[in-house]
């Protein structure tokens, strides 16, 4: 009651010019704190907030314009949000630039640490470019660093609701740029966030520690899954970042699938593909993993459905290499191995990408031997195999392998 108070009295002093702008100048605040005491945002509020705070801006005093810009940029960060409208994002990016540089005007009031943090979130959420991340990154730990939150700007729970949101895009930063020991560090500081449990799955994947990355994976698709359907309370889930949850199945089910576990790789790849039916790799997988299980049909099915679904996308970088190497696979299992030498060697010409480079090239060299050379053929598969991927078939290459051993003068035994 005694920050109505305040505000009456403040806003009377400021607009004081004539009723019509007293009236807009708490229309604004009043909208701003309907939208601020939501537990869950709620778009038409978010839309009227921001509104509102556009109609107060011309007639706003200096020391009071970057309060406003602050408004309108938060009611429309959490529009945006609602309706992933990139637009509205970069609007809203853009009124908290301009609260930021117009705050000396509310001196002695230091800057909000929330605003510094929501100036970096509207930026990351508009989909700001890999060059400007360290900037952007700099900014959320100026915010982390600063924790200041004037009761006069906003709450002291949004502020503190932004700055746990400002942590998790901290480490969100660190992991595109692959440091996943200090994405690690970050995110274990929020454990329940899902984030903790992913960059561990990714740590333990690296190391070949499959069965402990397939526990990890699980688990951050548990959390994220949960998430979804029953939103936390707060800025926090719409402001922090989105996980890819069909990305997450489908590394859930690589690693189920080299950890041994088929009929779970299989599982977590059907969900996988059915979230994103254009996703080429998963369909892979899931051939890999019905392969394994027994189910050939099945497999070649997904094998073909791999390549024609990466095919349908050419402007995916390295999307060519990979259907033919997809197609390459179709036709080796189909014994027609001329043609998946030749497959092979275009998804080579195309490039797979780093991921598959290895094994494109042992497959090509596997083809041909299974069509029946075993010279320069052999020898590079057996050069290959300790560099192949354990999606690659060790076993099938070695039993061609060992084909050639018997036949003298072709491979020597090493």
């Amino acid at each position: 009651m005694y920050q109505l108070f305040l505000f009456l009295a403040a806003v009377t002093a400021v607009y004081a010019d004539t009723d019509a702008a007293l009236a807009l100048a708490l229309r604004a605040r009043t909208d701003f704190d309907r939208v601020e005491a939501q537990p869950f945002p709620n778009l038409p509020d978010a839309a009227r907030c921001a509104q509102s705070q556009a109609e107060l801006l011309p007639i706003s005093r200096p020391t009071e314009l970057p309060l406003v810009r602050f408004r309108k940029g938060y009611c429309e960060l959490l529009d945006a949000g609602l309706t992933g409208n990139r637009t509205t994002y970069r609007q809203a990016a853009q009124d908290f630039a301009q609260a930021m540089v117009a705050w000396p005007a509310r001196t002695p009031e230091p800057l909000s640490a929330g605003v510094q943090a929501l100036s970096a979130i509207a930026r990351l959420k508009a989909g700001a470019d890999p060059t400007v991340l360290p900037g952007i990154r700099a900014g959320l730990e100026q915010a982390l660093a600063s924790r200041v939150c004037p009761a006069s700007v906003m709450s002291p729970r949004l502020c503190g609701e932004l700055l746990d949101a400002a942590k998790i895009w901290q480490g969100w930063i660190l992991l595109q740029d692959g440091n996943l020991a200090g994405a690690a560090a970050v995110f274990n500081q929020s454990p329940d966030s899902g984030w903790a449990s992913w960059v561990a799955a990714r740590q333990a994947f690296e190391a070949h520690y499959y069965p402990q990355a397939a526990a990890d994976f699980a688990s951050a698709v548990e959390v994220w899954t949960n998430q979804q359907k029953y939103p936390r309370p707060g800025a926090v889930y719409v402001l922090g970042p989105r996980p890819d949850l069909p990305a997450a199945l489908t590394e859930l089910g690589a690693a189920r699938y080299l950890a041994g576990d088929y009929r779970g790789a299989a599982g977590s790849l059907d969900a996988a593909v059915k979230a994103r039916p254009e996703d080429a790799r998963a369909w892979f997988l899931r051939g890999l993993a019905r392969e394994a299980l027994g189910q050939p049909q099945a497999a070649l099915e997904d094998y073909q459905l791999a390549s024609r679904t990466a095919f349908a996308q050419p402007g995916q970088p390295f999307a060519s290499g990979q259907a033919h190497f997809y197609r390459g696979v179709w036709y080796f299992r189909r014994r027609a191995w001329t043609q998946a030498e030749d497959e092979f060697a275009s998804a080579l010409n195309f490039d797979p990408g780093p991921g598959l480079r290895v094994d494109a090239a042992a497959w090509r060299s596997m083809a041909a031997v299974a069509a029946g050379s075993c010279d320069a053929s052999a020898e590079a598969l057996e050069r290959a195999l300790p560099q192949v991927s354990g999606f690659f078939p060790r076993p099938v290459a070695e039993r061609f392998l060992e084909g050639c051993r018997a036949q003298p003068r072709n491979l020597s035994r090493k």
